[in-house]
């Protein structure tokens, strides 16, 4: 869009808001859309499938607060108070995928969001969304996206 006075100007602001919103929408189906509790969780009869996914939403909860840690599955089921084989299976039972699993798609969800609507630093943006090393976090975005970070930012930029 080329840019050639006011009303221009007033387009291209519409047209980043609509891709930057068009990301945001996109970075939530990818985190959210496997996610959605399975039925099998949710039709059980009892105390204990409503336990299983509480479990689960009390994990979920943890990582959101904490996802800029170190988080392992030991770490968060001390700090959620079950045994980790127990949050393990919550986890899978509820929401169909590993809690690491889900614990890469919360980073890599928040690092897409902000390559997409910032400029900071991709080494800033890796670092503040939990990945431990800039090599692990290249590697994760690569393998799950198709591109590098750069080439995403540049990607979405663009529209």
């Amino acid at each position: 869009i080329a840019a050639s006075g006011p009303s221009s100007f007033t387009s291209l602001d519409a047209v980043r808001r609509i891709v930057s919103e068009e990301v945001t929408l996109r970075v939530r189906r990818m985190l959210l859309s496997p996610l959605a509790v399975r039925p099998s969780a949710r039709s059980r009869a009892g105390s204990a499938g409503r336990s299983q996914v509480r479990r689960a939403e009390d994990m979920i909860e943890l990582i959101k607060q904490h996802y800029a840690e170190p988080l392992s599955l030991p770490l968060l089921a001390s700090m959620a108070g079950i045994h980790p084989s127990t949050a393990a299976s919550a986890f899978r039972s509820v929401l169909g995928i590993s809690l690491n699993e889900y614990l890469i798609r919360y980073r890599l969800a928040l690092a897409m969001h902000r390559l997409a609507d910032t400029a900071d630093p991709i080494l800033d943006i890796a670092f503040s969304s939990g990945f431990g090393s800039t090599s692990r976090f290249y590697d994760l975005f690569k393998r799950r996206t198709g591109r590098t970070p750069n080439q995403f930012r540049l990607a979405m930029s663009r529209g």
